[in-house]
């Protein structure tokens, strides 16, 4: 009897860890022939998009897709002037309504404010009982909540009132009880606590994080994470008793930081994840030696750390040294006017002049005319590529067309790996890029802000020698 429960519960453990299809349909007319991709969120750290599956919406307005899943999952796709949500389980099937096609104006696609508006696919197919239904009214109702107790969270710090928002959610939402639903709980619990507790954060961090496989790709936890452990090491060093912390960060000593926090209570993984959190906030925050940050994620990448967390610190070093100055540039292979493949390997010994544009975009199309005269003047010594982030190429090629741009231009609408190789979220977006294809300016200034100028001076600093770069742009990374 004991070898069949056994038997059972090993069965069970492999049943939910291999991948079930999920699919999803729907028909959305106004998105004819257009593609779209649906995408979680992987970590709370770097926020990185793992693409889950893309399809194209058929001439009909018909769309289907299946995702392999081993567990529930929040999934999101950009539409424009919104970003789709919903949650997934394994193995089910969903049919969804997508919102009115609604296009960014010219204005919101330049815009480094613009920010889509949340919507929640429609699910025609399902009953009241489908944990989006439950996801969605306990969201309402802790918003509400929030919301109706303002004062009393933020100004009064009343924790009686806590407590009772608490006691009420719990009363309502005892089911459904599943781990990510649970834990959409947990974390919204921690949110309430956090905002009558932001002195002190000790207690809610070994509440809410002292647990044994935390979900990183859970939103909840996630926004959680992000407020307790945001600019962490900077936070702690700044505590006298924690002053020792502003050494070993700027040494670079991944190990003694470890050390550190397992000595105040913290469990390994959140210990990990915190210190590679503090790592990568301080690189931006100016807080530390970047060597030191650089050497400490190394050194993690490299270390006996968690499966998770060595996955984070290879993803987080690689972000923040790949676009160094001195760094190999990110290659790619994308579809010229013509349609042949073109990659950054065919112009190896020349001077590449990067630039990743909108066509809708007014600034983008001002500095693209910029380029008319540089081109003019100096296309013997600089190739002009030009990455078009259009969804629909055509408006590019026709841009070309009007306009009589004689360089190349190429189509970086589908392959997203190259947006995010050069973090050009935002457009236009320049790059300098060496005849040995390293990155000589990242980013580069703009055709219509001194490149012109600031590009000669690096060309007769070098006098000319392409495989001599100046010293402190080739220092070598750690590998």
């Amino acid at each position: 009897m004991r070898f069949f429960l056994f038997t059972l519960v090993v069965l069970f453990e492999l049943a939910t860890a291999i991948a079930q299809p999920t699919k999803i349909t729907g028909t959305a007319a106004d998105y004819a022939k257009r593609k779209i991709t649906f995408y979680s969120i992987s970590d709370p750290i770097l926020n990185q998009k793992q693409i889950l599956g893309t399809t194209t919406i058929g001439n009909d307005g018909k769309f289907t897709l299946e995702i392999p899943l081993k567990h529930t999952v929040e999934i999101r796709c950009d539409l424009e002037k919104y970003c789709a949500t919903m949650v997934l389980e394994p193995g089910e099937n969903y049919t969804i309504q997508l919102p009115p096609y609604s296009p960014k104006s010219n204005e919101e696609a330049k815009s480094i404010y613009f920010k889509p508006a949340l919507f929640w696919f429609g699910i025609l197919n399902k009953d009241k009982k489908d944990l989006n239904f439950a996801v969605r009214a306990f969201l309402t109702d802790y918003n509400t909540e929030f919301s109706k107790n303002s004062a009393q969270i933020y100004q009064q710090k009343s924790k009686a009132t806590v407590e009772q928002i608490i006691s009420r959610l719990e009363k309502k939402y005892d089911t459904p009880s599943t781990s990510y639903f649970n834990n959409l709980k947990r974390y919204s619990y921690l949110d309430l606590e956090y905002s009558i507790n932001q002195g002190n954060t000790d207690p809610i961090i070994q509440k809410y994080f002292y647990i044994k496989d935390l979900n990183l790709e859970h939103p909840t936890m996630q926004r959680a994470f992000q407020s307790i452990f945001t600019d962490f090491l900077r936070m702690q060093a700044q505590n006298q008793k924690n002053s020792s912390l502003i050494g070993m960060v700027n040494r670079g000593d991944f190990d003694q930081l470890i050390t550190f926090f397992k000595a105040k209570g913290y469990p390994q993984e959140i210990s990990e994840l915190a210190i590679l959190k503090g790592l990568y906030d301080g690189y931006y925050s100016g807080s530390f030696y970047k060597a030191g940050l650089i050497k400490a994620i190394n050194e993690a990448r490299h270390g006996t750390i968690g499966t998770s967390s060595k996955a984070l610190a290879e993803q987080i070093y690689t972000k923040l040294t790949k676009l160094a100055v001195g760094a190999k540039a990110p290659t790619f292979r994308l579809p010229n006017i013509q349609n042949k493949p073109t990659s950054l390997e065919q112009f190896k010994g020349k001077f590449i002049y990067l630039v990743f544009f909108n066509s809708k975009s007014h600034d983008c199309q001002m500095e693209l005319d910029s380029i008319v005269s540089i081109h003019r003047k100096l296309n013997k010594i600089l190739t002009v590529l030009a990455i078009s982030l259009d969804d629909n190429f055509e408006s590019s090629v026709n841009l070309w067309k009007n306009k009589g741009y004689k360089w190349e231009l190429l189509n970086g609408a589908n392959p997203d790996p190259v947006r995010l190789d050069y973090n050009a979220t935002l457009t236009p977006a320049f790059f300098l890029i060496s005849p040995e294809q390293k990155l000589l300016l990242s980013q580069a200034p703009s055709p219509s802000h001194e490149f012109e100028p600031v590009f000669l001076k690096i060309l007769r600093d070098t006098h000319f020698n392409f495989k001599q770069l100046p010293a402190e742009k080739t220092k070598p990374l750690p590998n």
